[in-house]
C-alpha cells in the first residue's frame, strides 16, 4: 500500500461482481476473465499530489486478474482533481494498516490558505470486511 494513495474495489450495486453483470443471471467471470461491464463505477481511489486530493478516474471497462492486481498495487492511471489548493491545502492524507488486511487507518490534515495556522485534522478507522488477496 502506498502511504498517500489508495485504490480499491467496492460492490456498489451489491451483485457480488466487480462491475455490472451483463444480464441478471450472467456470471461475474468466465474462467479468469471478468465478465462484467462498467468496472470503473466500482473502483474508488484517492491520492494527494501538490497539496490537493485527486480521485481515480482512468478509463477502464474491463479488468482481468493481473490488470486488477496491478491497479491495486500502484498509483498510476488517470486521476481527477477533487480539491483545489486555493480552498484548502491537504497537508496529509495517509493510509496505513492497523491490522493487516482488516483495519485501515486514514489520517487527514488540511490547512486554510486564507487563515495561516488554521489546521483541521481527522483520523478514521475503516474495517475491511471482505478483503481477499
Amino acid at each position: 500500500m502506498h502511504k498517500n494513495c489508495i485504490i480499491g474495489f467496492y460492490d456498489l450495486n451489491q451483485d457480488g461482481c466487480l462491475g455490472k453483470r451483463k444480464t441478471k443471471t450472467a456470471a461475474c467471470k468466465l474462467g479468469t476473465v471478468n465478465n462484467t461491464r462498467e468496472v470503473l463505477k466500482e473502483i474508488v481511489g484517492f491520492k494527494v499530489e501538490n497539496n490537493e486530493i485527486y480521485t481515480f478516474s482512468s478509463q477502464l471497462d474491463n479488468c482481468v486478474k493481473e490488470q486488477c492486481q496491478t491497479l491495486l498495487e500502484n498509483c498510476d492511471g488517470n486521476w481527477s482533481k477533487f480539491t483545489e489548493a486555493n480552498n484548502f491545502k491537504t497537508k496529509k492524507l495517509d493510509f496505513s494498516w492497523r491490522q493487516e488486511d482488516n483495519l485501515l487507518k486514514i489520517e487527514l490534515e488540511i490547512e486554510s490558505p486564507k487563515q495561516k495556522g488554521l489546521i483541521y485534522t481527522a483520523v478514521r478507522y475503516v474495517f475491511i470486511l471482505n478483503n481477499t488477496r
